[in-house]
């Protein structure tokens, strides 16, 4: 069988496996734009991320590839690959980046620097951030409450049992 045909198959499957991921991710149900956000912003940096293992020839992301033998002529194509799938996305979801604080706002009114938000939603964020009573009633939860907020399909069995300790399970948290 011809290697580079195969190699090319072998990064195809891979790359078309975390689309499929953020495809699947992106489908859930009971969805909030916040959520849909993390997820494409999740999934660019993982772009990134790919890009510079396949510089450094770390496989790790690319367990096709990784069995189907790299060729090492073929890593400044692919890497072009991925360089264009990251320009595609940044590009059809250039709204959500432009709309990125106000998200942050969103999730996180108590901690968001009010400069960073846009100049029509900057006075919610000063009045919430003075409201001592409220910000006591949204302290940071218990880890029973931290585990029921993380889907358990990503949830280790150690960490769902509480055999693990307290700081791996933020690791699992949905962001």
């Amino acid at each position: 069988m011809d290697k580079k045909w195969l190699s090319d198959l072998a990064f195809l499957v891979d790359v078309t496996e975390l689309l499929n991921v953020l495809n699947v991710q992106l489908q859930e149900k009971d969805q909030i734009i916040t959520q849909l956000f993390y997820h494409v912003r999740a999934f660019k940096q993982k772009l990134l991320l790919l890009r510079r293992h396949l510089s450094a020839g770390n496989l790790a992301h690319f367990p096709c590839f990784r069995e189907a033998g790299m060729m090492k002529e073929k890593v400044p194509e692919y890497d072009a690959v991925v360089s264009n799938l990251f320009q595609e996305f940044d590009s059809r979801f250039e709204d959500f980046r432009h709309s990125a604080s106000d998200f942050e706002w969103f999730v996180q009114p108590f901690t968001i620097s009010v400069d960073t938000v846009s100049d029509d939603l900057q006075m919610e964020p000063i009045e919430l951030q003075c409201e001592s009573e409220l910000k006591t009633q949204v302290q940071v939860p218990s880890l029973d409450r931290l585990l029921q907020m993380c889907p358990s399909k990503q949830v280790p069995k150690d960490v769902q049992t509480g055999t693990s300790d307290a700081v791996s399970v933020w690791q699992y948290l949905p962001l």
